[in-house]
């Protein structure tokens, strides 16, 4: 599944740096972009638990989540023709 986060205190590639090494460890998620100027995180996670980890990692390394989307995935229709792909379930 995919979410966007809002990070605090985010604010230089070297905290950019730091959470992509610490989050690393967590074998269930991949981190999409880290976009620094506005402090967002985009990743794809495989369970509730994995999420978890991820909330506690950040806040264990000063970067605490301070909110986090869970966009719906893009319907099959959107691909054309009714077929499903990997992306819609991304």
């Amino acid at each position: 599944m995919k979410a966007i986060a809002n990070i605090k205190n985010l604010q230089c590639e070297e905290g950019k740096n730091r959470i992509i090494r610490n989050l690393h460890r967590i074998l269930d998620i991949r981190i999409l972009d880290i976009d620094v100027e506005n402090g967002m995180m985009f990743f794809l996670y495989a369970s509730p638990i994995a999420l978890q980890q991820v909330k506690q990692e950040l806040q264990r390394i000063g970067y605490p989540m301070q909110s986090c989307k869970y966009p719906e995935p893009l319907s099959p229709k959107t691909y054309g023709g009714g077929q499903t792909t990997e992306l819609a379930s991304a």
